[in-house]
């Protein structure tokens, strides 16, 4: 839901949103043109993969864009 609104704002606001539902698809699809996104916007409790586990998969890649981590629950880690 809240992915949803999401895309929703930001389509609104004139932006291209790519929106995937779990950790791993995220990776993929950053991994196969990272160029092309410029902001990672993630949930930290995702199917297959964590928003952590994602952004330390990134860490090191061509991913040169920010990521923000959004969560209800995250510990200090």
């Amino acid at each position: 839901m809240v992915g949803d609104l999401l895309v929703k704002l930001f389509t609104n606001a004139g932006y291209d949103v790519a929106h995937v539902l779990d950790g791993a698809a995220a990776l993929r699809r950053i991994q196969a043109a990272p160029a092309h996104f410029d902001v990672l916007i993630t949930d930290h409790h995702m199917p297959e993969m964590t928003g952590l586990e994602l952004c330390e998969a990134l860490v090191g890649s061509d991913f040169k864009g920010r990521i923000i981590v959004h969560s209800s629950h995250i510990s200090d880690e």
